[in-house]
């Protein structure tokens, strides 16, 4: 399974940052799984800007041994469709998990784009949280994004 990883979960790699010490034990061994973009890599360097500098290096070390994707036009167009309901980076972070074929779930902190990963079929990994806890943290309904042209569903299949 390959874990696409948003910017709330790759903080999750500084000590100061509730929730480290589950991040770092479940992803540490998965680190070949786990998969991020230039957007999920300056969410974490702004995160750093009061760190340590000793902070500041182990942060830069942890993300040295993850695989970055790059931001296709399709997870762009992908994205635009559900910035009415997500951030502009948490859009995009969505439309990267959606496509790219080996990506199966998100590891996200947030809690609308878990809830909107989760409708459209990926697993939604979040250590230290108890399974399905965006449902507490999102508004009830959601609209439904509009999907891109082209893209054969509106969700994923398993």
């Amino acid at each position: 399974m390959r874990v696409y990883v948003d910017g709330s979960a790759l903080t999750r790699y500084l000590d100061t940052v509730r929730g480290s010490a589950q991040w770092r034990a479940w992803a540490t061994p998965r680190e070949a799984d786990l998969r991020v973009s230039a957007i999920s890599r300056a969410e974490l360097r702004i995160a750093t800007l009061h760190a340590t500098s000793a902070q500041r290096v182990r942060a830069r070390d942890d993300l040295d041994r993850i695989e970055v994707l790059r931001i296709s036009d399709q997870a762009l167009a992908w994205a635009t469709n559900v910035t009415g309901v997500l951030s502009p980076f948490a859009a995009v972070h969505l439309g990267m998990a959606m496509t790219h074929r080996d990506v199966t779930a998100v590891a996200t902190y947030h809690g609308r784009l878990a809830r909107l990963a989760a409708l459209h079929g990926l697993g939604v990994v979040s250590p230290g949280l108890p399974d399905g806890w965006w449902e507490q943290h999102a508004p009830a309904a959601l609209p439904s994004p509009r999907v891109p042209v082209g893209d054969p569903a509106p969700s994923r299949t398993r």
